[in-house]
């Protein structure tokens, strides 16, 4: 047993086998491409192309060589293409471990001075994980502190209430056998590595076990009386209201996960959630899955036990969306 222990923490600390989440989280490089904004120099003109990204670990794409992410695939397709006449300006607001909360705080921070022609807001399913008390400690604070700076955010108290009860249903969940037994589990570097990877291969032979994180986020978050939905719609009602619709194109891409995609079945409620709210709004909506029709999981999946996308999904994602945006250079 000590020696599976030991196994399991080397495997985990040097991320031999696979993207753990914690490894993914602290060796991302800071994200602090805000810089042209904070630069008194930056001046909106005419022959701009301004493209403000917006999202988490997946679309940043760590464990991803540099040159060969999202952002910097898109950059050299605008490089090498003659067609353009503008001048491309990408502003990457994605950090790992961002909800639709960050998200939203992100593109409230930027969307004013940056006045992006596209706001790419790829979302994940983690998006509705408001349950995690860190993401919601401090809303109050930061909403006050926007309304000071006139960023006009949520002006209704459902942020608020909402926000009330998630942390008191997170403290009932604290209370609970499930919690008892799975804080056990965490004590052992091998039991929580046996149980991840014994979830995982359920999920990759199409199989839901019916408790646990991903259950609760695919069953219960995605219904659309769920606490967490109506913040979501909450949060995107409020977008698109800042949004300037003459000027900006909101373009939604719902991102799979990605070792999943051959099990889409696992995906319904998600599905049938984003394409409902979405379908009717004045926005322009990808599911990610149907970039994939010609690939299998394995092409385009970072590990087989972990969802992030490789260089080869970053490369078609960026190919959609430089696609789209050439065929509506009409700004």
């Amino acid at each position: 047993w000590g020696s599976g222990e030991l196994l399991i923490f080397l495997d985990m600390k040097y991320n031999l086998t696979y993207l753990d989440n914690y490894y993914l989280y602290q060796t991302s490089p800071q994200t602090s491409k805000k810089v042209i904004l904070n630069n008194d120099r930056f001046v909106i003109n005419k022959k701009q192309l301004r493209i403000m990204i917006i999202g988490d670990s997946y679309i940043e794409g760590i464990g991803i060589k540099e040159p060969l992410r999202f952002k910097n695939q898109l950059e050299e397709i605008f490089k090498t293409n003659n067609t353009l006449n503008k001048d491309p300006i990408i502003l990457n607001l994605s950090h790992p471990g961002d909800i639709a909360i960050d998200k939203y705080f992100a593109f409230l921070s930027s969307y004013n001075k940056f006045q992006p022609h596209y706001v790419l807001w790829f979302h994940t399913i983690n998006d509705l994980s408001f349950l995690d008390p860190r993401k919601v400690s401090n809303l109050k604070k930061e909403l006050v502190t926007l309304e000071k700076h006139n960023k006009k955010p949520l002006t209704n108290n459902n942020l608020y209430s909402i926000s009330k009860e998630v942390q008191i249903k997170k403290k009932k969940l604290d209370d609970n056998f499930l919690k008892s037994l799975d804080n056990f589990k965490n004590q052992s570097h091998l039991l929580s590595y046996l149980a991840s990877n014994l979830f995982n291969e359920f999920l990759l032979r199409g199989f839901l076990v019916p408790f646990g994180e991903f259950y609760k986020i695919t069953q219960r978050l995605y219904k659309t009386n769920s606490n967490e939905w109506k913040l979501f719609e909450d949060i995107f009602e409020d977008i698109f209201y800042q949004i300037d619709k003459k000027n900006t194109k909101l373009v939604i891409y719902s991102m799979p996960e990605y070792n999943l995609t051959n099990q889409p079945q696992l995906f319904k409620n998600v599905d049938y959630s984003l394409y409902n709210f979405f379908n009717d709004k004045n926005v322009i909506y990808i599911d990610g899955k149907d970039d994939l029709i010609d690939y299998n999981f394995n092409q385009v999946s970072s590990t087989r036990s972990d969802g992030h996308p490789n260089e080869i999904a970053h490369k078609i994602i960026s190919e959609t969306i430089a696609k789209l945006i050439f065929d509506n250079l009409n700004i």
